[in-house]
C-alpha cells in the first residue's frame, strides 16, 4: 500500500506521459483503483475471518471446553482419586485461548467501524487498513491457531494446517 501514491509523483507521470502511456488523469484514476482495491480486498477478508471466528472457531471451541469441564466433574465425582492437572491445564489453556479471541473479535471489529471515518481519503484508508485492520486480523489468527492445535479434532471446524499440508 505504501508504494501505490508512487504512480502518481511527478517522476512517474513524465515518465509515463512521455512514452505515452498514460496520461495524469489516467495515472490518477489508476491511483484511486488500487487503493480502492486494497481497502475492498481487506475488508472482504476481515469480514470472512470475523463470520469464520464467531460462527464456527469460537463455538467449536466452547463445546471442547465444556467437554474437558465436563470430564473433570464427572471423574471428580465418581470419587475416583485421579492426578487432573492434565486436563485442567488444557482447559486452561483452552480458555485463555478462547478469551484473546474475543478480545480479538471487538477489536477487529471495532477497526473495521473506524475505519468509515476514513472514506474521504482513500490512501489514509488504505493505510488505516493495513496498520490497524491487518494487524488486528494477525491477532485473532494468532489465537485462532492456538485453539486449532488444542480442539478436538472431530469438533475443530476446519482442515487443519497438518491435513492440508499432507493429505494432498
Amino acid at each position: 500500500v505504501y508504494a501505490i501514491p508512487y504512480i502518481i509523483d511527478d517522476k512517474s507521470k513524465k515518465l509515463f506521459e512521455k512514452h505515452g502511456v498514460f496520461n495524469k488523469s489516467e495515472l490518477k484514476a489508476r491511483y484511486e483503483i488500487l487503493l480502492e482495491r486494497y481497502i475492498k480486498q481487506i475488508d472482504i477478508e476481515a469480514a470472512t475471518m470475523l463470520k469464520m471466528a464467531k460462527t464456527q472457531i469460537l463455538p467449536a471451541s466452547i463445546k471442547y471446553s465444556g467437554r474437558l469441564s465436563e470430564a473433570i466433574k464427572k471423574t471428580k465425582t465418581a470419587g475416583l482419586a485421579l492426578d487432573y492437572s492434565g486436563i485442567e491445564d488444557t482447559l486452561n489453556k483452552v480458555w485463555s485461548a478462547l478469551t484473546n479471541l474475543m478480545t480479538s473479535i471487538n477489536k477487529l471489529e471495532s477497526m473495521m467501524k473506524e475505519s468509515a471515518a476514513f472514506c474521504h481519503d482513500s490512501y489514509k484508508h488504505a493505510c488505516f487498513s493495513r496498520e490497524k485492520i491487518f494487524t488486528a486480523m494477525n491477532e485473532l489468527r494468532k489465537y485462532a491457531d492456538i485453539l486449532e492445535t488444542l480442539v478436538d479434532k472431530d469438533l475443530w471446524p476446519f482442515p487443519t494446517y497438518g491435513e492440508l499440508l499432507y493429505s494432498i
